[in-house]
């Protein structure tokens, strides 16, 4: 039993959009809450057991979620879209409100299989056209297989929910997993911090406890070994990220990404991470400037002699602590008559040091906190490559005039699509984005910030070669 809620449903207007027969419906299929029953449960009652933090059941809970997500017009659109790539058909659909289909739908996914896949489908469209989300992508330390899924579903529901009640977020946890193509999609829902807002009821002011319901996906590459998450938290992000590693490869530190610069150990240490050093001539370094990303998108940015002790007596820790550490700029103040630099790092791959004596000790220092990359990726050849599809002038440049046309006769490099595509903006770097499938089989590549506007890709943007290691060495 749960005590988390959509945010949404606490709006009486919302909660009375559904008429009583509606709320009877789920009610009948997943449990009236204490002190309801089908003869006066409607959406008033509804908000009241609300209100009195009422237990609900987890099912209901779950019903609630997907009414509050997908029960809109643009939700709607949603639902017949993705209903239209699951070849489920929508053209018998009544002619009833979206948070009427919603419902309905929430209903029937109780025993039809096939509705419940599409209500999390058309979740993850909504939530990844939506701006509250952070989405990162975490490298395998290889391509592994996942074995039983259902098994691979419930260690996970029990470790996420272990995590959520020791971080505050209350146990409840659904997690279902789908087979698609080459990719595991696993459904994540999940409470989240109590929440406790005055609000107004007549004449008289109530405080009104309730948890958000989250839903955050997880997509795992079978070929690749690729990790991908969306999230609203990016607590939640590096959360899942250990949480699979742990739970299906016995490895929380399975899942890495490489970058020349990771923000991550000074959001989780804060001044204890700058001080954790063994260079002589640094005396004392500082955050000064900082940018953090919210969870609903927004931009958190301050400037202070140091950032870290003004977050504490502004009392502002709790809500960086939800927000992501995007680049901060370092006061680093030396020994002798050297003075200062200011050091400015940004995610994944800004750097900016001050080119004089100093330099080489600053590089060191971030070696030494954890910032900057303890290694240079790997060379390219024939096993680095062979992972995953790549341009064809990678493999060229890789392996040679000789090798590739051997491989190239033995039809051992085969047409593929690559995961990754340039953008127009940034021609210079032909991994700047993501490569996204919509709902309508239609291919959109999207920045790992989430930044930049949505782009849409030719078959030859996404032309690329693997290895077919049946063919390799024949």
């Amino acid at each position: 039993m749960a005590e988390a809620f959509p945010t949404q449903f606490h709006d009486l207007g919302a909660l009375e959009e559904l008429p009583p027969a509606k709320w009877r419906d789920l009610c009948n299929a997943f449990g009236y809450p204490s002190g309801l029953n089908s003869t006066n449960v409607c959406g008033a009652r509804i908000h009241e057991a609300l209100v009195r933090s009422v237990v609900f059941s987890d099912e209901l809970i779950d019903a609630l979620n997907f009414i509050y997500d997908l029960g809109t017009d643009t939700g709607r659109e949603h639902l017949v879209e993705t209903a239209r790539a699951l070849n489920i058909d929508s053209r018998g659909w009544p002619d009833e409100s979206p948070r009427e289909l919603a419902a309905r739908l929430s209903v029937d996914k109780k025993d039809q299989a096939e509705i419940q896949k599409l209500l999390d489908y058309a979740q993850l469209v909504a939530i990844s056209k939506g701006p509250t989300k952070t989405y990162k992508e975490f490298v395998g330390k290889e391509a592994l297989p996942v074995g039983d899924i259902k098994k691979a579903e419930t260690a996970l529901q029990s470790a996420v929910a272990k995590w959520c009640e020791q971080n505050g977020r209350s146990r409840h946890c659904r997690v279902r997993g789908y087979e698609r193509g080459d990719d595991l999609l696993f459904c994540v829902v999940h409470g989240h911090r109590l929440e406790a807002p005055a609000v107004l009821k007549g004449d008289r002011h109530e405080v009104l406890r309730f948890r958000r319901v989250h839903s955050d996906f997880v997509r795992y590459g079978l070929a690749d070994g690729r990790l991908f998450v969306t999230a609203r938290s990016v607590q939640v992000v590096r959360a899942l990220r250990s949480i699979f590693g742990e739970v299906i490869f016995k490895d929380p530190e399975f899942f890495s990404v490489h970058q020349t610069c990771s923000l991550e150990v000074l959001q989780m240490r804060g001044q204890e991470a700058l001080d954790d050093h063994h260079i002589s001539g640094i005396m004392d370094v500082r955050i000064v400037e900082a940018s953090w990303k919210t969870p609903t998108g927004g931009r958190y940015h301050m400037r202070h002699d140091d950032c870290l002790v003004e977050i504490d007596l502004a009392g502002h820790a709790s809500a960086v602590a939800e927000a992501e550490l995007r680049s901060v700029t370092l006061r680093i103040d030396f020994n002798g008559k050297r003075g200062h630099r200011r050091v400015k790092l940004t995610e994944p791959n800004a750097l900016s040091v001050p080119p004089d004596e100093t330099a080489p000790l600053v590089y060191e220092y971030l070696r030494q906190i954890g910032v900057s990359n303890k290694a240079p990726p790997p060379k390219d050849d024939l096993w680095t490559l062979g992972m995953g599809s790549h341009p064809e002038g990678r493999w060229r440049v890789a392996l040679g005039a000789t090798e590739m046309n051997r491989l190239l006769s033995l039809n051992a490099l085969a047409n593929s699509r690559t995961s990754f595509a340039p953008s127009s903006e940034y021609t210079m770097d032909p991994y700047a984005l993501t490569v996204l499938k919509a709902a309508d089989g239609e291919l959109i590549g999207a920045d790992d910030d989430d930044e930049g506007p949505i782009q849409h890709l030719t078959p030859t943007d996404v032309s690329g070669l693997s290895l077919d290691l049946r063919r390799y060495g024949t």
